[in-house]
């Protein structure tokens, strides 16, 4: 693993908001905060995160979302500015793969860092997998089929 770990929206989202899952995406939350520098790209993060938080709030999982961002600025994450590079090798990215960017942005960001990936997302997670290499994508859960 590298010093530094991308971390995608959906693994802060599964970590703060209630679910099946909570416990395991904090705990692989904080081992990654424990042993890297843990980054993001700046905007898309937050807004992909304030989504997730939106769905728990319609689901009825939060009654709040002042206790999630309370929590969300806890966790010692960089976020890292979408420059020119970056957005330029995402669109390469989408170009190829045609995936979604905002996932894409992360999965760049990695490259660009030379940071391994963790993520939720077993989509992401594919793409990632044939840019990055299968040791520098982490899949933290398998999605449910359903």
């Amino acid at each position: 693993m590298s010093s530094v770990i991308v971390v995608d929206a959906s693994v802060v989202v599964e970590a703060l908001t209630p679910s099946n899952h909570t416990t395991l995406a904090r705990r692989a939350l904080e081992e990654a905060a424990s042993k890297a520098a843990l980054i993001a790209p700046h905007g898309v993060f937050q807004a992909e995160v304030l989504n997730g938080f939106r769905r728990a709030l319609i689901r009825g999982a939060v009654k709040t979302l002042t206790p999630l961002l309370e929590a969300l600025e806890k966790i010692p994450i960089r976020l890292v500015t979408v420059d020119k590079l970056l957005i330029r090798l995402t669109a390469e990215l989408v170009a190829v793969t045609h995936h979604p960017a905002p996932d894409l942005v992360y999965v760049a960001l990695a490259y660009l860092t030379h940071a391994t990936l963790y993520t939720l997302d077993s989509g992401q997670a594919s793409v990632a997998r044939r840019v990055l290499g299968e040791n520098r994508v982490l899949l933290l859960l398998r999605e449910e089929q359903g």
